[in-house]
């Protein structure tokens, strides 16, 4: 049962990571770093509640405990494993300058 959940855990938070990397395209340029995070929670949001919802009807807490277990988990999983894939980095022209522009702030 445990492993169960693990499992359906992290394979939420790689989908999370996946979407969110596709979504940089267009949230890095007009929001930058903070509106990708956002993003990724919002996604994390989605992901617990169906994950919770699905089979079982948990209290608001619940909810809210699991998407901030996934945010983090997916935050973790970016950061360390597919921010060092260049097939998840996002090279187009409007992110490189919005990233310029965020390190020179």
């Amino acid at each position: 049962m445990i492993t169960e959940l693990t499992l359906s855990a992290v394979a939420v938070a790689f989908a999370i990571n996946v979407l969110t990397s596709l979504l940089k395209r267009w949230v890095y340029p007009q929001f930058g770093p903070l509106g990708v995070q956002v993003v990724c929670f919002v996604l994390a949001l989605i992901g617990a509640w169906f994950w919770l919802y699905g089979r079982f009807v948990p209290e608001i807490g619940s909810l809210v405990v699991s998407a901030l277990g996934l945010f983090s988990l997916a935050v973790t999983m970016y950061e360390v494993l597919l921010s060092k894939l260049d097939f998840f980095k996002v090279k187009t022209p409007q992110v490189l300058d919005a990233r310029e522009t965020y390190r020179d702030a």
